[in-house]
């Protein structure tokens, strides 16, 4: 699909390269740098034309991503640095295939890198900075209890509530005051799309085992969003299994979705 204006000198591309030049800037003050690196910095400005804005991501889960995260903030910060308010897309393109020259016979290895257990919350989220409010004293109260007793109480702790009304924030304030108690506790934060993705390009590596390990050798597992598994049979499952592991050694486990369980549709 052909960009909407020249690349060339364009005026537009030059003034909105620029605001997301910008934008990015005041988003990774916010987000952690490995969340900018795999699903921010991989957009690109392609198009702007009458107020609205297209960035296309490689690939349809970024897009679907970034789209269902962010797409409100970037908007926001776009209409901001381009001084007029816009509309956003966000598209997707198919990753391209690079070119591979065989000069002899050679083994080729799946790569597969699985997410870190080297969970560094966000320094913003943490309880002080949580607004409380009749509607999630409960959540705040079940939270600071799974911190200062990890596995003992509230396991597993499920929070439920609309988006932007804390979740991630909790789980990001659980975090912060086990590693203030221990700094070299192994707490692991991943979201439900992660961890799909993560399956399944362990499936296609043949690293499956090495996934595997990488989730259950934790003593806290911070799964965010499990509503994005819905009708995906296979994840499902192998969130299931994970699950009964780590809650059968009595590890810490807190989920969080956007609706009760009773409203998941699995």
């Amino acid at each position: 699909m052909k960009d909407q204006f020249s690349l060339d000198d364009s005026e537009s591309f030059i003034q909105l390269a620029s605001a997301w030049e910008g934008v990015l800037d005041r988003m990774q003050a916010e987000i952690q740098e490995p969340v900018m690196a795999r699903f921010i910095r991989p957009l690109k400005p392609t198009s702007f034309i009458d107020h609205k804005v297209r960035l296309t991501a490689p690939g349809r889960f970024l897009q679907e991503w970034v789209r269902e995260r962010f797409s409100g903030v970037i908007q926001s910060y776009l209409s901001d640095e381009l001084g007029e308010s816009i509309l956003l897309e966000i598209v997707s393109a198919p990753r391209e295939k690079p070119e591979v020259q065989v000069t002899m016979p050679v083994q080729v290895t799946s790569v597969f890198t699985p997410f870190t257990t080297n969970f560094t919350p966000l320094p913003k989220h943490t309880f002080e900075n949580f607004v409380s409010g009749q509607s999630n004293r409960l959540a705040l109260a079940g939270a600071k209890a799974v911190a200062d007793t990890p596995g003992s109480v509230y396991n597993p702790l499920f929070i439920y509530g609309e988006s932007g009304l804390g979740k991630t924030h909790l789980l990001h304030s659980i975090a912060k005051v086990m590693l203030e108690r221990d700094p070299g506790a192994r707490i692991a934060y991943v979201t439900a799309q992660q961890f799909a993705e993560e399956f399944i390009n362990a499936l296609q590596a043949g690293r499956i085992e090495q996934f595997r390990r990488q989730h259950r050798d934790v003593g806290v597992w911070l799964l965010d969003d499990i509503q994005f598994i819905a009708h995906k049979d296979k994840t499902q499952e192998e969130i299931f299994h994970t699950f009964n592991f780590l809650q059968s050694l009595g590890k810490q486990i807190v989920l969080t979705a956007d609706r009760p369980p009773r409203d998941l549709i699995i």
